[in-house]
């Protein structure tokens, strides 16, 4: 289970930079991650989606999302959303991975999330 952000711009993380979006992994990332944004353009949005790897008859592994009855229940939080999500089977739990995305600015005016 993960998460994908993306939009049209970069994302500089511990002073990398991803281009148009960025995957965060449960059990692969830290618990919190600072994350600077660079639009193309003044105003945008990002996009948030959950993700799951599955495995094929082959044994090729494979990303998934937005497929059989993946959901996410999206709660507001001060300075940004708390997610709820499930992994991608239609069920009622939405426990398999939680997060958050809060914004703060940074130094120069920047936007952190």
């Amino acid at each position: 289970m993960g998460a994908r952000h993306s939009f049209k711009g970069t994302f500089e993380v511990e002073d990398q930079i991803f281009e148009n979006k960025i995957s965060f992994w449960k059990g692969d990332s830290p618990n919190q991650v600072q994350i600077v944004v660079h639009p193309e353009k003044k105003s945008g949005s990002i996009l948030v989606k959950n993700l799951w790897q599955n495995t094929d008859h082959l044994g090729n592994k494979f990303i998934n999302s937005g497929l059989n009855g993946a959901a996410m229940i999206i709660k507001e939080i001060p300075n940004g959303r708390r997610y709820y999500c499930n992994d991608g089977h239609p069920d009622k739990n939405f426990d398999d991975i939680i997060f958050s995305i809060q914004k703060v600015s940074g130094k120069n005016g920047k936007k952190r999330i």
